[in-house]
């Protein structure tokens, strides 16, 4: 896992225990720090800046989650049946991972269908780079927790 070069996000104070310890893991390993403008540019921020690392508080993944929800239920119909069917493909991909069990082919395969045409979109929404995303300074919902990691 190479950090060192890569960029970070950061939006919480540093005078926030969960932003200065991520602040100096950050100088530690090495990443480039981008900080943004505002809380109510946080979005547009992420999209313009690119991070490869989003530490952040679980209030920010559930305004996350709850947009792309809010999202998929306006598309409606046959948006809506892709995108439960490309989450269900990421869930089973997520149990795989998690057990260090290899991925059937199978799942494989329909998991990269399922990225090309959903979660493409979700990258593309967070900068399109994002690696890894870390949540700290409070508990985040394991439901959250693995829309994320189906989503990769």
């Amino acid at each position: 896992m190479a950090y060192r070069g890569e960029i970070d996000f950061a939006f919480l104070p540093l005078a926030h225990s969960f932003g200065r310890m991520m602040e100096y893991l950050g100088i530690f390993v090495g990443t480039v720090t981008a900080f943004a403008g505002s809380i109510d540019t946080l979005i547009d921020d992420i999209v313009a800046v690119r991070p490869h690392i989003l530490p952040a508080v679980p209030r920010i993944y559930e305004k996350i989650y709850a947009r792309i929800q809010q999202n998929v239920e306006q598309a409606g119909g046959v948006a809506k049946a892709l995108f439960r069917w490309a989450l269900s493909v990421g869930n089973r991909r997520a149990r795989y991972i998690n057990r260090g069990a290899a991925i059937p082919p199978w799942i494989a395969l329909q998991y990269s269908i399922a990225q090309r045409m959903v979660f493409s979109k979700i990258h593309r929404n967070v900068g399109g780079r994002m690696r890894l995303m870390i949540s700290g300074g409070a508990p985040l919902s394991p439901e959250i927790t693995r829309f994320f990691h189906a989503v990769g």
